[in-house]
């Protein structure tokens, strides 16, 4: 996979941001940067199980997709379409995971979640995006 397709993966990831800023100073922002650990927060999968999301990741390369929930059609479209790069990322050895506020029962309740081949997580209590600097 060439570096463009990756780079532009990227740039669509922050596309599916919740934006939810809660009143904090400039100083008590943190986000996470260039060679950051990836916080020990938890993500709950579909079964409901709550696993650290850096365990889950097991040390492969990822791409995490934070995104507003299945309520959101543009949401909804566009991690349609990421399902056509799947088979080219897996080749790659980098696996995807989308992760939304939607409790994990709801994870796939619209028909065009429930056909992706890839992950979708949950991270209702909002633990992980905070970790990670987008809320």
């Amino acid at each position: 996979m060439n570096r463009l397709k990756l780079n532009f993966l990227g740039v669509l990831s922050f596309s599916f941001l919740t934006l939810y800023i809660p009143k904090m100073s400039a100083d008590e922002m943190k986000h996470l940067g260039v060679g950051d650990t990836v916080p020990q927060e938890t993500i709950q999968l579909e079964t409901g199980e709550r696993v650290s999301l850096l365990d889950h990741l097991g040390g492969e390369p990822a791409i995490l997709i934070f995104y507003r929930g299945g309520w959101c059609p543009f949401c909804i479209k566009q991690l349609a379409q990421l399902n056509d790069i799947t088979e080219e990322l897996a080749a790659e050895g980098v696996q995807l995971i989308a992760i939304s506020t939607d409790l994990p029962e709801k994870l796939k309740a619209k028909e065009k979640l429930s056909n992706l081949d890839y992950e979708l997580a949950s991270d209702s209590t909002m633990e992980l995006s905070q970790a990670f600097g987008i809320v």
